[in-house]
């Protein structure tokens, strides 16, 4: 609530309290429970969304995750494929084809992978 409409209320209260000094119970019930319907309107959807939110980012997770299972095993594949010993030690002599392929992998892949291991701040 702005500033302006909470002393608008806060005004009008008290002109009323003023005007109607035996009903003073009442209006003081009546503005309690205004305040309480209308902190639970504000707050009853910030909630709704924010669990939505957290929905979401879980299921994000979990599907990151099973695609990153999937990833390691064509990864695995590709590598059993084109060096079964694991005894590239230089990244140039690696065939073209490999090559391709590793990057396939990785363009297919890329958003789960910036996800999972990009550094969060």
């Amino acid at each position: 609530m702005s500033r302006t409409r909470l002393l608008v209320w806060i005004l009008a209260l008290v002109a009323l309290l003023q005007i109607f000094p035996d009903k003073a119970g009442r209006i003081e019930i009546f503005a309690v429970i205004a305040a309480v319907i209308y902190c639970a309107a504000w707050v009853i959807p910030k909630y709704i969304s924010r669990r939505k939110s957290q929905a979401t980012r879980a299921a994000l997770v979990t599907a990151d995750e099973q695609e990153y299972l999937e990833y390691a095993a064509a990864l695995q594949a590709i590598r059993t494929k084109y060096d079964p010993q694991r005894d590239l030690d230089d990244p140039t002599t690696i065939s073209p084809e490999y090559q391709a392929e590793i990057t396939a992998l990785l363009d297919r892949h890329e958003a789960m992978l910036k996800r999972k291991f990009a550094p969060t701040g």
